[in-house]
């Protein structure tokens, strides 16, 4: 699917039209894998998403010869109802709280690049406000929780033990 995406990228009116096919199937899918905790297939489906928001003219903002300005109008219809689906947020944050490490890392990317991609549609479309700021609380409450699992006893001691050696370095030259 990324290799067929790619080569029709460059025809905005179709990558949008495929885009839009795919993508409702592709959450569920995405949702699902994430639930069955099928990490290759998690990475799959978030490297897809990640192309299909970025390359493939998802919000419909380019215009070809093959599209129309209805297609732009529905593009933005069908990109809030996505959007707004609990399951693609519920599953990044599913994704978030993995316990395989490249696996979260992938997740967080993702959500670098979502968080700025969401904010941009919701400047473009007032309606998607009051979606827009319970995602990203959702998300803050997802890394506050991730922060505090963090186990920082590793910085702590090496401090102790560098510290202990400059001390103990200082005596010496005394």
């Amino acid at each position: 699917m990324e290799l067929i995406l790619k080569q029709v990228e460059k025809y905005s009116s179709i990558s949008n039209k495929i885009s839009h096919i795919i993508v409702k199937p592709l959450i569920e899918t995405f949702y699902h894998v994430i639930k069955k905790k099928n990490h290759a297939m998690q990475v799959n489906i978030i490297n897809l998403l990640d192309l299909i928001f970025n390359e493939c003219n998802f919000q419909g903002h380019k215009q070809d010869n093959l599209g129309s300005k209805d297609q732009t109008l529905e593009s933005q219809q069908n990109c809030h109802a996505i959007f707004k689906n609990s399951k693609l947020i519920d599953a990044i944050i599913l994704g978030l709280k993995s316990e395989v490490s490249f696996v979260r890392q992938k997740f967080i990317r993702f959500v670098e690049m979502y968080v700025p991609y969401l904010r941009k549609f919701t400047r473009e479309n007032e309606t998607f406000k009051d979606d827009f700021r319970v995602q990203i609380e959702k998300l803050i409450d997802c890394f506050c929780e991730l922060l505090k699992r963090v186990d920082v006893s590793f910085f702590s001691s090496s401090r102790k033990v560098g510290a202990f050696k400059i001390e103990g370095a200082a005596i010496a030259r005394d």
